[in-house]
């Protein structure tokens, strides 16, 4: 168990994603026995991708904190959140919303986006973003000649 000695001398030296996989998969066995998977997913900016148990009130920033933080390419006004909901109309299935997060606000406790069972957070990176914000809001560089008038007296 996780309680084993020789496993507990192991753990300095595991990764987070080994750290996690019993944690994960006691979590995907109860969603089998058909309560709600409590996961949530992080991928792109962040320095350990992938799926995390979700916390009581879990919040994005919660869940950056669990990836090991953002990569310093992380572009931190805009990321993508997915959420799946179950439609309660006659298609049943899930209905997946996205929306932009403003990671920035979130980090600086401006604001708090509380998380649902399998959410998933894209960091995008600035990188990709970069030549089009420069076209977007740098201003054009223009070359002005200036004439001194040198007056005599």
């Amino acid at each position: 168990g996780l309680d084993d000695p020789e496993l507990i001398k192991l753990t300095p030296h595991l990764t987070r994603t080994e750290l996690l996989y019993p944690v994960l998969e006691k979590l995907r066995l109860q969603a089998r026995n058909g309560s709600e998977p409590l996961l949530v997913s992080v991928s792109g900016e962040v320095l350990v991708e992938g799926e995390y148990p979700l916390a009581k009130n879990g919040d994005v920033r919660d869940l950056i904190d669990a990836a090991g933080g953002l990569k310093d390419s992380a572009f931190l006004r805009r990321a993508e959140l997915s959420r799946a909901t179950a439609r309660t109309d006659i298609s049943r299935g899930l209905q997946v919303e996205h929306s932009s997060v403003d990671l920035a606000t979130i980090l600086k406790g401006e604001q708090r986006l509380v998380l649902s069972s399998r959410d998933r957070l894209n960091v995008q990176g600035a990188s990709r973003l970069t030549p089009l914000l420069k076209a977007h809001y740098l201003p054009v560089s223009k070359s002005v000649s200036v004439k001194h008038n040198s007056s005599k007296s």
